[in-house]
């Protein structure tokens, strides 16, 4: 982008945003939260038992029928700089930047796992049989921030194929050429069914930190308060349940 082009884009922020003051402030004197969320969700997180997207949204709108909510997917490199140019009010994901000018809570770890289909030369070698040594003799998968950090032989060069999302890297670990790190809860169903095999997980699995993600300067925007305080009632809920 030109200089000139920044300089619109900040303009037209800024815009933007004294237009969902205005509307939430005429909200306000009627009693009523009024305007617009957008809220930028990790790629496939559907499946994880940690997250109940689902219910935070029913009980947001429920509460503030009159806020129009837009729900975007994104990946885990672009959801933090999307929160950042407030392009998303709110992200649902992974912290990998750890920016300064962000607010992050901790919601949840999401396990990651190595794994590799049935097609793959060590789909029929015992996990005791495993050395760390066939691992590093296999071609990597990235989608470059669940690269499992305890193996380095899993960068470059090893890392033959990047993506930029959890599905397109299961499609090449499917064909069978490829070990790749993928959320345990995501390949679940096709561990069970035996089509992928998760290797080792008693020695290389690790955790992503799931957080809410927000912009420090937009911290006492009410809609964005309301959201968040949704947010940590339901995953409160989740841990309560999860831990009797």
């Amino acid at each position: 982008m030109t200089p000139e082009g920044e300089h619109v884009q900040v303009e037209a922020t800024k815009i933007f945003e004294q237009m969902q003051r205005f509307n939430q402030h005429i909200g306000n004197l009627s009693g009523s939260l009024v305007g617009e969320l957008t809220l930028g969700i990790v790629d496939n997180s559907i499946t994880n038992k940690h997250l109940d997207v689902a219910t935070i949204l029913r009980l947001f709108q429920e509460r503030y029928p009159n806020v129009k909510v837009t729900v975007k997917i994104s990946s885990p490199e672009d959801l933090e700089q999307s929160v950042l140019d407030r392009r998303f009010d709110i992200g649902i994901g992974i912290r990998e930047q750890s920016l300064s000018e962000l607010q992050y809570v901790k919601l949840f770890d999401e396990q990651e796992v190595i794994c590799c289909s049935k097609y793959h030369p060590l789909f029929n070698l015992d996990d005791k049989q495993m050395e760390y040594h066939d691992l590093t003799q296999s071609h990597w998968v990235s989608d470059y921030y669940r690269l499992p950090k305890n193996i380095p032989q899993a960068m470059h060069p090893f890392t033959t194929s990047y993506t930029y999302n959890i599905e397109a890297s299961l499609h090449l670990i499917f064909a069978g050429k490829h070990l790749g790190t993928l959320p345990k809860h995501y390949i679940q169903r096709w561990v069970d069914e035996g089509t992928l095999k998760i290797l080792r997980e008693d020695i290389f699995s690790h955790y992503l930190q799931f957080s809410l993600i927000t912009h420090d300067k937009r911290k006492n925007n009410a809609i964005i308060k309301s959201f968040t305080s949704v947010v940590k009632k339901v995953q409160e809920n989740i841990k309560n349940n999860t831990e009797h």
